[in-house]
C-alpha cells in the first residue's frame, strides 16, 4: 500500500469513529498519522534513513539497468555496423 493512502485511510477512520473510540485508540491512530507524514517528509529531503519501506508497503520497482545488464548491452551487436 502507498503511504499517502494509508494516511487518507487513517484520518478517515478518525474523522468517521474517532468520538467512539477510546482515547487510547485514537492517540495511537493520531501517532501513526504523524509517524507516516514524518517519514514522507524525511523522504521528500533524501535522508537516506527514511529510504527503508515501512511494513506493507509496496516497493517501486528499481529500473535502473544493473552494470551487468549495462554490459550486456554494450557488447551486443545491436547498433553496430558490419565490418
Amino acid at each position: 500500500m502507498n503511504p499517502n493512502r494509508s494516511l487518507q485511510i487513517i484520518q478517515i477512520n478518525v474523522n468517521d469513529a474517532g468520538k467512539q473510540m477510546p482515547p487510547d485508540v485514537k492517540t495511537a491512530l493520531l501517532m501513526g498519522i504523524s509517524a507516516i507524514s514524518r517519514v514522507l517528509s524525511m523522504r521528500s529531503y533524501n535522508i537516506s534513513q527514511a529510504k527503508l519501506p515501512l511494513a506493507g508497503e509496496t516497493s517501486i520497482p528499481d529500473l535502473a539497468p544493473s552494470a551487468d545488464r549495462k554490459q550486456r548491452l554494450r557488447e551486443s551487436p545491436l547498433g553496430k555496423e558490419p565490418k
